[in-house]
């Protein structure tokens, strides 16, 4: 079975063609910097041939039915026998995988709300691959289903009850097809060992922290909205609910435009007030840039802050496990956010940090030997974990 996996993310579709049999990934590639400046597509498969272009990309649609026309030209056209959809938000609706039809896309937009930046987008890339592919079945896998796990006491708000349970408020979290795969190939890592409490570091223009203990998400740092948490790319991450309502009640601006503020104009963004993307910032910030030094540094304090309230959620830690875009690729971030943290056990091979290289897909050790806490870069791979999770949906419906 050929599964075309598309994980679409707030500025970026990846995608993989994956034989979910063999595990061969036919191809694969790349839309990032949708809606922003000089955005990239790029294709790779297995006859070895890349492609690779710079262009607009206004819109994930757009973006999409890139991807579509070059799997499905004439030159190619690769056969597919199922859609598997990354979906962030599935709150109070969905604690697994689903058969997409058109309830289900009716609640993903109603759910779009408390994710607008990720939602509104895997919508969007749903509905492209069901009209140019209406015959083949379409699966969503939701990022919040592996929080279910987490309990009350760390998921609940400190609101009255009837509020609670009126509008369904608690922490749902997200990321978690990423830090389920890390949690899985952490364990292989160390030869099977069940009991290791991991903390999982998704860090990339979205991130969150997941605190994984015997296999299970007991707490993270998304809440009930990805906005929760670390400074992200344009998200503010965790701010005193008091400044929302002392802004809106001393100035002209309404609950949506201040949403708006929060979710697309922030984060590193509004702290460098130069651009989203941690590369950009970084290079600036080598040219002597204040305000991108400073993004930069409270983007990784950010982290280094959430940490600890992960690790003493599940009452310590044996390994720290970068991952994703920020968190395999940025030295520069893995040092500041473990920066001072010696005495807690957490000590990082400045060496190995700086020479990281997962581009194999491996694993790598970035602990000092006196360091009583391992350090890992984990590669994520978000989309191995959905098309198995398709094939598993679409077998559960035949009986297969």
């Amino acid at each position: 079975m050929n599964v075309l996996v598309l994980n679409s993310g707030s500025s970026s579709i990846k995608y993989q063609l994956i034989n979910v049999e063999t595990r061969e990934v036919l191809a694969k590639g790349l839309c990032e910097r949708i809606a922003l400046k000089e955005g990239t597509f790029i294709y790779k498969d297995v006859q070895g041939t890349l492609i690779e272009k710079k262009l607009e990309l206004p819109n994930h649609d757009f973006a999409a039915q890139l991807i579509f026309d070059e799997l499905f030209s004439e030159d190619k056209n690769f056969s597919v026998e199922a859609f598997g959809h990354r979906v962030v938000m599935g709150g109070w609706y969905f604690d697994d995988a689903v058969l997409i039809d058109d309830d289900v896309k009716a609640k993903i937009l109603e759910l779009a709300e408390l994710a607008p930046l990720h939602n509104y987008p895997a919508h969007a890339v749903i509905e492209a691959s069901m009209k140019i592919h209406p015959d083949v079945p379409s699966v969503a896998i939701f990022d919040t289903a592996f929080h279910t796990t987490i309990p009350a006491k760390s998921s609940d708000y400190a609101l009255p009850r009837d509020i609670i349970e009126k509008y369904k408020i608690k922490r749902y979290g997200a990321h978690g097809i990423s830090h389920r795969y890390v949690a899985e190939m952490t364990k292989k890592f160390f030869e099977g060992y069940e009991q290791l409490k991991i903390l999982s570091a998704h860090i990339g223009n979205g991130a969150s922290l997941c605190a994984i203990s015997h296999g299970v998400s007991v707490n993270t740092t998304m809440g009930f909205t990805p906005l929760e948490g670390l400074v992200m790319g344009t998200r503010c991450g965790t701010i005193d609910p008091a400044i929302v309502t002392y802004v809106l009640e001393n100035s002209d601006m309404t609950a949506h435009d201040f949403f708006e503020l929060m979710n697309k104009k922030s984060g590193l963004l509004g702290l460098s007030n130069y651009s989203s993307d941690l590369r950009d910032i970084y290079f600036k910030s080598l040219e002597g840039d204040a305000q991108c030094r400073h993004a930069m540094e409270a983007y990784s304090d950010s982290i280094k802050q959430h940490i600890g309230s992960m690790v003493f959620s599940m009452g310590g830690c044996d390994v720290i496990a970068f991952t994703a875009g920020v968190g395999e690729n940025s030295a520069q971030v893995r040092e500041l956010a473990l920066e001072g943290l010696e005495d807690l056990g957490i000590i990082l091979n400045q060496d190995k940090n700086d020479n990281v290289d997962v581009s194999d897909g491996l694993i790598a050790d970035i602990s000092h030997f006196k360091s009583r806490v391992r350090i890992l870069v984990v590669p994520t791979n978000e989309e191995l974990m959905m098309a198995m999770d398709t094939k598993r949906i679409l077998a559960e419906q035949t009986g297969d």
